[in-house]
């Protein structure tokens, strides 16, 4: 879907989104993941804003985590490093990356929150994504989409992912006069057409019609017009001459070529009477012979 879908089908996997979430829902350990992004997205980020400095508490820490491993691969041992953080810590380098943050220093926002036990590159973007919807979330979808299956959680590849990332942005909002896209909305895209069953057949469905169709019309494009019964040959002038004989129609009706029945008599007789090579001493004999009997 990264690079060979069109604006429609970017708005369409969008739309999915809900969808999506509740398909998975109904997964083992994935109950409540509707709730949890509603909080993320929602009431996580504007609690966020409304501090002065902004900042986390653990609580909501714990809770975003939990989000996380819902939404994507379960890792439990993430969430018991979440369990066990200090408040105090959280709030003093989430204060310190939002502060970051605001000078668009992705880079520095990222390092302050990988100090965090348990907290890598996927997790610390997923607390300024929350925050700032121009900040792509490093999903496991999206990050296999852009790479096109390459896992690796590394910073450098973090950094790499916003540009491909800004540039998809980029691209499908000048593409459409309606919306103002963001990196928010690239990820749950992504996410959507990879977790929403209905919309992944509908797009093998498209594709499928889409290529049928192109053959279709590349067949009849090679394909000669259709030949009359009647066949047209040339003359020793020149000029077009109908013809519509069977045989000169199509090679499946050859001209009659053999010869007539012979009417019934007798074979000995009939043998010699028909052949016009046979000497007449021959004939006279035969009679001779018949008279003898």
């Amino acid at each position: 879907m990264w690079s060979g879908q069109n604006l429609e089908g970017w708005k369409k996997a969008l739309s999915y989104y809900p969808n999506a979430l509740s398909a998975r829902e109904e997964l083992p350990r994935k109950n409540g993941l509707k709730s949890l992004d509603d909080f993320v997205f929602t009431e996580l980020g504007r609690s966020v804003k409304s501090r002065d400095p902004q900042h986390i508490t653990k609580e909501e820490y714990c809770k975003l985590v939990t989000w996380k491993l819902k939404r994507g691969k379960w890792r439990p041992r993430l969430q018991k490093f979440a369990n066990e953080t200090e408040d105090s810590h959280i709030r003093k380098v989430s204060s310190e990356a939002f502060g970051l943050l605001k000078k668009n220093d992705i880079k520095g926002a990222i390092q302050a929150l990988v100090t965090i036990k348990g907290c890598g590159p996927a997790t610390a973007s997923a607390v300024l994504n929350a925050v700032d919807s121009s900040v792509p979330f490093m999903s496991d979808e999206l990050l296999i989409a852009v790479f096109e299956g390459a896992e690796k959680y590394t910073v450098k590849v973090y950094l790499e992912l916003v540009d491909a990332v800004d540039k998809k942005v980029s691209e499908l909002s000048e593409e459409d006069p309606d919306k103002e896209w963001t990196a928010r909305d690239v990820e749950q895209a992504i996410h959507a057409s990879v977790h929403y069953p209905d919309l992944e057949r509908e797009q093998r469905n498209n594709d499928s019609e889409q290529k049928n169709g192109n053959t279709a019309a590349q067949f009849s494009e090679r394909r000669p017009a259709n030949r009359t019964k009647e066949s047209v040959r040339k003359t020793s002038r020149g000029s077009p001459k109908v013809s519509t004989r069977r045989s000169e129609l199509s090679p499946r009706y050859p001209k009659n070529t053999a010869s007539k029945r012979k009417p019934p008599g007798d074979s000995q007789t009939e043998s010699v009477l028909l052949d016009d090579k046979q000497p007449l001493s021959s004939v006279r004999r035969s009679k001779r012979l018949r008279h003898q009997k």
